[in-house]
């Protein structure tokens, strides 16, 4: 039992974790065993394992003393058996133990049997990927080969979910009990054949069949591969022959089910990203299209897919307005890898000119073979319109700061009327020259010296010469 919660333990972590465990029986007697595709552990350490409070992981990740498996190897000991482990780190491990007991043959003896009784005793049950057991869904319109083949896999470890003895029950079936694997006879009668309730529920519900038949003419075999099977399996057949039919099955699919997973995944985040999209393949077709692409070219993916990058992604040169071939399209349309990321205008489906921001890179394959391509743009609208307010405004400064300036170099004035001569040659009110040219406003008094000036006139009964002020000394 501390076995088992040890390896229920350490793989919860993982995305599809898996436990499997069972028992080979020898003459000796039986080696069990418990295994789990979780943390694991460096077998430099192992030494450790089994002494009281060591510990090979730490507390905050899995909780625990460290005293169960030394438990475990002390209950073993004093049955006679031994008990030790294999382990990768990230991959799982397995624990072995056994327990010393009388030889099978001496077994069969007492029951009074021939030994094929006893190897045709159920196995544990395997366990799928989520922890439970495998269960199967059997197709076959025959009784008898149906009762067989079930005996067959129940002794081989796998659970038996259901029979069907035609098509349109395998499809009712296979909605209700969601098997991991349809084992499908191709002929049935009436109704459906195999290959076309396998269609079916491939279609439906991407549960992966394996074909079992009598029938290996061209023809049919032509049929059913047209279905994707997972494997094909031809009466008569050996136990052996069968089980790891339905293992390789099981691992394809689920390889193919992660590599849908990760697929979502991708196509996911780039749906979500603001960025343009396109995806190409190695003839620069489209395949992929994000929203963020479908609304900066105004095409949506449906018209866009198979259509040349070139078509899709228009562009104009910026100085004249022509059309011109994107370099970075053109880059990856000829499979070769482009260089910087630059920027461009595009030309949308209405005719918009979009300035963007366009990168790209080849997906290599392998031998370093070109598979496709990526483009990626962005709308840069906002950062052209910012740049062009930036320029404006260090012009108009620049203006400023000139005007400015020239009110420091030799002003031009007239010693009657005090107006000035402006850049252009035409005379200005001094007050008005000033205010065009700076922000001071001009007001208007009279000095001391002219105050003077003025008192003393009406003394005398007259006023000076405006022109030639008298100084403060006089």
């Amino acid at each position: 039992m501390n076995l088992l919660s040890n390896a229920l333990k350490y793989s919860r972590r993982v995305a599809s974790p898996r436990v499997e465990v069972g028992a080979h029986v020898g003459a000796g007697g039986c080696v069990y065993y418990v295994s789990d595709n979780g943390a694991g552990f460096d077998m430099k350490y192992a030494y450790r394992l089994f002494s009281p409070f060591q510990r090979l992981h730490s507390s905050e990740e899995f909780e625990g003393q460290g005293l169960g498996l030394a438990t475990s190897k002390r209950v073993v000991q004093r049955h006679g058996g031994r008990i030790w482990a294999e382990a990768e780190p990230g991959e799982g491990a397995t624990f072995f133990f056994t327990l010393p007991g009388a030889p099978v043959a001496s077994i069969v003896a007492a029951r009074g049997e021939s030994e094929a009784p006893l190897a045709e005793e159920p196995r544990p049950a395997l366990l799928a990927e989520g922890g439970g057991p495998r269960r199967l869904l059997i197709v076959e319109d025959q009784a008898i080969i149906a009762a067989d083949l079930s005996a067959r896999l129940s002794r081989a470890g796998y659970v038996v979910a259901g029979i069907a003895s035609s098509g349109e029950e395998a499809i009712l079936l296979a909605r209700k009990l969601r098997p991991a694997l349809v084992l499908m006879d191709i002929q049935l009668k009436p109704g459906l054949d195999g290959v076309e309730a396998a269609t079916a529920i491939n279609d439906e519900l991407r549960i992966p069949v394996v074909y079992v038949t009598s029938h290996s003419d061209p023809a049919t075999f032509d049929r059913a591969k047209r279905t994707h099977p997972l494997a094909y399996v031809m009466k008569p057949f050996q136990d052996r022959e069968l089980s790891m039919s339905i293992e390789l099955a099981l691992c394809h699919a689920a390889l193919e089910r992660r590599l849908a997973e990760s697929q979502r995944w991708f196509r996911a985040t780039l749906r979500s990203i603001r960025d343009g999209v396109i995806a190409t393949d190695s003839r620069g077709r489209i395949v992929f299209m994000n929203p963020a692409a479908e609304l900066l070219t105004g095409i949506p993916e449906r018209e866009a897919l198979g259509s040349d990058l070139s078509r899709v992604v228009q562009v104009v040169d910026p100085a004249s307005g022509r059309p011109a071939p994107s370099a970075i399209a053109s880059e990856l349309r000829l499979g070769r890898s482009p260089g910087a990321s630059l920027d461009s205008v595009m030309v949308s489906a209405a005719g918009l000119h979009i300035p963007i921001h366009e990168s790209g890179s080849l997906i290599r394959g392998e031998a370093g073979r070109t598979e496709g391509g990526i483009l990626v743009f962005s709308d840069i609208s906002s950062r052209k319109a910012a740049e062009s307010d930036r320029e404006r405004i260090i012009a108009e400064l620049r203006e400023a700061l000139h005007q400015v300036k020239t009110l420091t170099g030799l002003l031009p004035v007239c010693a009657w009327c005090r107006k000035v001569r402006d850049d252009h040659g035409y005379w200005q009110q001094f007050e008005d020259y000033v205010r065009g040219r700076t922000e001071a406003n001009i007001t208007h008094g009279i000095c001391p010296a002219c105050m003077a000036s003025i008192s003393e006139g009406k003394q005398h009964g007259g006023y000076p010469d405006p022109t030639h002020p008298p100084s403060v000394s006089d």
